[in-house]
């Protein structure tokens, strides 16, 4: 969240020979996904239908990451299923609790909402049985926008509140951004639209 790092980060890829390609194409549609533009999509493009024949967990995952900021997770799909699957066979399981994560967040964007909860909530007794606890975080952040957009708000601002509570004193902003968001799907449920934009 400290806009002054950016700079000195694309400065750095700037200058730097044989970037790996997710790194490259995280640097576009993560880092800035409204100005990636063409040829950074038609990269991600051919690299998510190169994940057919994909076998490493940890460039699947990324490649994923990379496509979920501009609404491209659909043609990871499979890949990430086979990520989690492995890890439910003992293989990679921070790679397999990843996966899970960026497809509930694909199920959550997609109104799979019964999905989503299912999948973060495995992910989230994966992550504790394995000492993963901040893998835990995203996973609650799904479950709480789907509970204020089920209209559970005391469920969904519990969480909010528990976000906010964990990122502050380790100074991760990201729990305070979720939060935010949180709160403000909960204020457009009670039609409180100047606190949704406040929020």
């Amino acid at each position: 969240g400290n806009e002054d790092l950016w700079q000195p980060f694309e400065d750095a890829m700037a200058r730097t020979e044989g970037i790996p390609l997710a790194l490259d194409l995280n640097s576009k549609t993560f880092a800035d996904p409204v100005r990636a533009g063409a040829p950074a999509l038609k990269a991600l493009d051919a690299a998510i239908a190169a994940l057919v024949n994909e076998s490493d967990p940890t460039h699947i995952i990324r490649i994923g990451t990379a496509a979920s900021y501009v609404d491209r997770v659909e043609g990871c799909r499979d890949a990430l299923w086979r990520v989690v699957d492995d890890a439910r066979r003992g293989g990679a399981v921070a790679s397999g609790i990843i996966a899970m994560i960026e497809l509930g967040y694909d199920d959550l964007e997609t109104g799979q909402w019964d999905d989503a909860e299912r999948i973060v909530d495995e992910a989230i007794r994966v992550s504790e049985a394995h000492g993963y606890q901040a893998l835990t975080w995203p996973c609650r952040f799904v479950q709480a926008i789907v509970a204020a957009a089920r209209g559970d708000d005391h469920r969904a601002e519990e969480l909010a509140e528990a976000l906010v509570q964990w990122g502050r004193p380790r100074q991760i902003q990201v729990g305070q951004w979720y939060a935010w968001q949180i709160r403000g799907l909960i204020a457009l449920g009670h039609g409180d639209f100047e606190e949704a934009y406040d929020q």
